[in-house]
């Protein structure tokens, strides 16, 4: 006696090596967050105030990266190390002016790499017809594996 199908996906074909339609789901999920930054162009904004935020004032949207440019604008690695040059030891007391502290420890700027929110509609467009079409390729395998063992 053969086994009652019920259900789609790989529950629908016993013994067969497909995974299941939510793994699939994910790991497309999780490559995709991986190339926000290649579906949507991201924006930087500067702040010539390197101890402020670049992103003071602007609402919403996803930071890909933020940190410190250098006097020619290339982005400073570990500038945390050099803002900790500028902060209080023990019972020193905090530098007055912080931009200058910074500048002089060659940070000249602050960046931040973000998709502005208004971009998040094109972005969750395109996520969802890709998983749109990831669903309709899904379920026709899973009929073509149902017909042919039936």
């Amino acid at each position: 006696m053969r086994p009652v199908i019920q259900g789609v996906g790989p529950a629908a074909v016993p013994d067969h090596p497909i995974p299941s339609e939510i793994q699939v789901f994910g790991v497309v999920r999780y490559v995709l967050s991986g190339l926000r930054d290649l579906m949507i162009a991201p924006e930087r904004v500067v702040s010539d105030d390197p101890s402020q935020s670049a992103l003071e004032g602007k609402r919403g949207g996803l930071v890909l990266d933020s940190g410190h440019l250098d006097a020619a604008g290339n982005v400073v690695p570990n500038s945390g190390s050099r803002i900790a040059e500028c902060g209080a030891r023990g019972n020193d007391v905090v530098v007055g002016d912080l931009p200058t502290c910074y500048r002089d420890h060659g940070l000249a700027k602050s960046f931040a790499d973000y998709i502005p929110g208004e971009a998040a509609t094109s972005m969750h467009l395109l996520e969802g017809a890709i998983f749109l079409g990831l669903a309709v390729l899904l379920v026709l395998g899973t009929v073509w594996a149902v017909r042919r063992q039936v």
